[in-house]
């Protein structure tokens, strides 16, 4: 008889365990197989999670702070939504911070590209948005040998991205709305990121100048060839981060030493 007690409660505790574990948001994640000329998306509830090509966790992990205008509100600005993410590729992990109203609103993490498209529900005046009601839009692009990138904006807190490996410039220049550079560097046996940003500062000149950094992963290619890619970098985001009117700005481009290009400064005139 009392094993028969024991026997029932132990069941009795199981059970109320694992109802206990199916009320907690446990990770889950679904996957996607990306390439440069397939972009993809994904819907992600905090604590979800999407995995690139098998290799690029990313998580979503919480809102920092909404303060966007209630739809049901006529507002000067229209406010914004900061949300938060953990990249994880292999053995490098990052959580960044993006957002709908202000920048970055996008990340590039070893060759992936990851944009905000939107965040879900929008805010009402007479209600308050839980946690688990939030929904995120991502979008990915995956450019790892593309010839045509995007420049993304970043700030001292998220400066990690550059990666700093050999890369000379031979030539820099700008045809319309792109930044068109041929770089050289050593390898031959593994894929390089060769990538721009662009600090969200502005130095108030006549006209205004922005910094430019270049970020070069050589993914521990030793290899000795020696490789020369041209690269068209688009600067439209540049263009909207100044109003998108015409106008010129100062261009200080550096390489991955720190140091400007010998080509630098460049003026965009848009």
């Amino acid at each position: 008889m009392k094993r028969l007690l024991l026997l029932v409660i132990s069941l009795i505790f199981l059970l109320t365990f694992s109802g206990c574990q199916d009320d907690v948001l446990l990770p889950s994640h679904s996957s996607i197989d990306i390439t440069k000329d397939s972009p993809k998306e994904a819907a992600l509830k905090i604590g979800e999670s999407v995995l690139l090509n098998n290799e690029m966790l990313i998580t979503f992990t919480g809102v920092g702070a909404d303060s966007r205008c209630p739809i049901d509100v006529i507002c000067v600005w229209a406010g914004d939504a900061e949300i938060k993410l953990k990249l994880r590729k292999g053995n490098l992990e990052r959580e960044v911070i993006l957002h709908t109203g202000l920048l970055p609103n996008s990340a590039l993490f070893d060759g992936y590209e990851i944009y905000l498209a939107s965040v879900l529900p929008f805010p009402k005046s007479n209600e308050n948005i839980k946690p688990g009601q939030y929904s995120i839009q991502l979008k990915f692009n995956y450019n790892i040998n593309s010839e045509k990138k995007q420049i993304h904006f970043i700030n001292s807190n998220n400066d990690w991205v550059l990666k700093k490996d050999a890369l000379n410039v031979n030539s820099a220049n700008i045809e319309k709305d792109e930044l068109v550079m041929s770089v050289s560097y050593g390898g031959g046996c593994a894929n390089h990121i060769i990538d721009l940003y662009s600090y969200t500062g502005i130095l108030k000149s006549n006209p205004p100048q922005m910094n430019l950094v270049m970020s070069h992963n050589a993914n521990n290619d030793m290899c000795e060839a020696y490789i020369t890619k041209t690269f068209r970098f688009d600067l439209s985001k540049i263009k909207k981060y100044l109003g998108g009117q015409t106008g010129t700005v100062i261009l200080n481009t550096a390489g991955t030493d720190g140091k400007p290009i010998k080509q630098s400064p460049l003026s965009y005139r848009y």
